[in-house]
């Protein structure tokens, strides 16, 4: 059976922890097969860093039969909802096109330029550096 937990690591008096996917027939150092997430319990509860939780694999190996551990599922809970303009399923994302080539029309017509240009990207324009600031007089 998979587990979703967390695994200790740090040293003495300044711990941190993993969110592992691991194989509970392993036993508790045993095999990890994922690391999902990372939870620094010392920080500020406010901190941007204190969980860093990938919703997305978490659900994926729960989808795939993985037992969240209690402190687990309540940082899955906080987690927003992954809206659907973030990242589509790989099924669904649509597949890459390969670039057109030319209509026989525009290679007849004896303007290969003109061709070329709709397939060639247009070169990023150059800015000028911005001049450096005087120094002050004093």
């Amino acid at each position: 059976m998979l587990n979703i937990r967390l695994a200790r690591a740090g040293r003495k008096r300044d711990a941190h922890f993993r969110v592992v996917v691991s194989d509970s027939a392993h036993g508790r150092v045993g095999r990890i097969l994922e690391t999902v997430g990372y939870y620094h319990p010392r920080m500020p509860n406010d901190a941007e860093g204190r969980i860093r939780l990938d919703g997305a694999r978490a659900r994926y190996w729960i989808d795939r039969g993985a037992r969240p551990s209690d402190t687990v599922r309540s940082f899955l809970k906080n987690l927003p909802e992954p809206s659907a303009e973030e990242a589509p399923p790989a099924a669904e994302a649509p597949a890459e096109t390969a670039p057109e080539t030319p209509s026989a029309e525009a290679a007849s017509s004896g303007t290969p330029s003109e061709a070329a240009s709709e397939t060639a990207p247009e070169p990023a324009p150059e800015s000028a550096p911005e001049p450096a600031p005087e120094p002050a007089a004093g």
